[in-house]
């Protein structure tokens, strides 16, 4: 459903483009408007917790409406080339407020030291640093080009050298800290003795292994989480995994096969060459201006999927449906307009089946929604007693049973659904039922420890020991570094 939605958000960008062409001019001003009250907040936020907080703690605050600060920073690089695009074609008000937008934006992007932040951003600015200027070197436009290209970077070197310094005397009261300047930062993401870097190669083997079992359909669309014991178990301490291999190119071909990831991987190939292929036509210089604008916004996008899983993140997927919809419409596309006999036909055709499969995924999200609801309230109820000895729930199962829908039945934290359930069997000891229940549905999830492990408690539970013995080593072979598996 979450596929079939980016499909459609897409599909009413593009319409919402179609022979529109001032429009962007105007959505722009939005974007920027947003990116100037998210990045002030961020950066008051960072000013005001300097020197008083302890700056990991700080910079990981930094997340806006995002939830998390990676999110935050991606989506504020995917931003900064639309906000460079408002500077450029705006006037007064808007032009000045573009500039400040940008300026936070920037420091924003600085202090929440994400690498693949840092990274994307400073391969957008190439990008679209170097389109444009063969761009105006051609058109030999090179007066307005310099005065615009001396104001942006400015602007741009104005926010780095404040954020450096900011950072630089931040952490001489955090030295243990791992955040630090743009440049220590950067450098740690080709340094394989660093952790995280190390961890995210050891993802990324395990995702590669798994693609050379099923190279062809891949382990199932969504899948990932479900096999990822097998490969992270051992890298993340207690009773905790990773969800997703860091890298969404590698997740796809894994997921659903090596002809879907090439399939993605073509979009960005597609839009690098088309927007070549513009910049050297005779087109209107508007609509090269606006392919290097969303060049450069692809570029942010394509480094947070080869780091990161941005098609996990709605965020994210909105700014990405938003580049897609700009780049399938007639900015790079013929400017004839279509013949008024195949309006009609060509309307419905392409209305109704979104229409219907748009219903079908209000309700999928619909069901899904309902159930994430009642699994926070489910999952609060149980941690409350956690390794409380003869603590019990408040809710019973009936209640619960009732609470949650049968789709979907893999939890967001990767349990059954099932296996939540029998947790409440369990503490109304009617341990058969709840072994019924987990044997039933083992094949949903059979690479993670946790069924086995409440299998373990129940027979400890009832005084059957050797199969106490028996599921309680499964669990911990499968996540050796959990200390309550031994």
């Amino acid at each position: 459903s979450r596929l079939l939605t980016i499909c459609i958000t897409v599909f009413i960008f593009g319409i919402l483009f179609y022979n529109r062409k001032n429009l962007l001019k105007d959505l722009v001003v939005v974007v920027m408007l947003i990116v100037l009250a998210q990045s002030f907040t961020g950066v008051m936020q960072f000013y005001a917790g300097v020197g008083k907080i302890d700056l990991s703690t700080l910079v990981n605050s930094l997340q806006s409406t995002t939830g998390n600060k990676n999110i935050f920073a991606a989506a504020l690089v995917i931003k900064i080339p639309l906000i460079i695009y408002c500077i450029l074609k705006r006037q007064w008000i808007f032009k000045y407020l573009g500039l400040l937008a940008l300026f936070l934006a920037i420091l924003a992007v600085l202090f929440i030291n994400a690498r693949s932040a840092y990274l994307g951003l400073l391969l957008s600015f190439l990008t679209m640093g170097g389109m444009t200027l063969y761009l105006q070197l051609k058109s030999k436009s090179i007066a307005q080009f310099k005065f615009n290209s001396l104001l942006i970077l400015g602007i741009c070197a104005l926010a780095f050298f404040i954020s450096q310094h900011t950072l630089n005397k931040a952490k001489l009261f955090n030295q243990s800290t791992v955040y630090g300047s743009f440049a220590d930062r950067l450098g740690t993401v080709v340094d394989t003795d660093n952790e995280t870097t190390n961890i995210r190669l050891k993802y990324w083997e395990g995702a590669l292994d798994l693609i050379s079992k099923q190279p062809l359909t891949g382990v199932g669309y969504g899948n990932w989480k479900l096999y990822s014991p097998l490969y992270t178990g051992p890298l993340i301490n207690d009773n905790l995994f990773s969800k997703h291999p860091h890298n969404d190119f590698i997740e796809i071909a894994g997921e659903s096969g090596i002809l879907n990831s090439i399939i993605f991987l073509s979009i960005f190939i597609c839009a690098f060459f088309s927007a070549l292929s513009v910049l050297r036509s005779k087109r209107d210089p508007e609509l090269k201006l606006i392919s290097i604008i969303i060049l450069g916004s692809l570029v942010g996008y394509f480094i947070d999927a080869f780091f990161n899983f941005p098609s996990e993140r709605p965020h994210i997927q909105v700014l990405f449906a938003f580049i897609l919809g700009s780049i399938l419409t007639k900015y790079f596309a013929s400017a004839e307009a279509p013949s008024e006999s195949h309006k009609p036909i060509s309307k419905l055709i392409v209305i109704v089946p979104a229409i219907l499969i748009g219903i079908t995924t209000i309700y999928v999200h619909a069901v899904v929604s309902q159930s994430m609801k009642a699994q926070w309230i489910v999952d609060n109820d149980l941690n409350s007693i956690d390794n409380i000895p003869g603590a019990l729930p408040k809710l019973k199962f009936a209640q619960v049973n009732a609470m949650l829908p049968d789709y979907p039945q893999i939890a967001e934290n990767s349990e059954i659904i099932a296996f939540k359930k029998a947790k409440y069997l369990r503490a109304e000891k009617r341990y058969q039922e709840a072994l019924h229940l987990l044997d039933s549905v083992q094949y949903q999830s059979p690479y993670l420890p946790y069924s086995d492990y409440l299998r373990c408690n129940i027979y400890l539970e009832t005084k059957q020991l050797d199969s106490a013995y028996k599921y309680g080593k499964r669990a911990a072979a499968i996540k050796p570094t959990n200390f309550y598996y031994f």
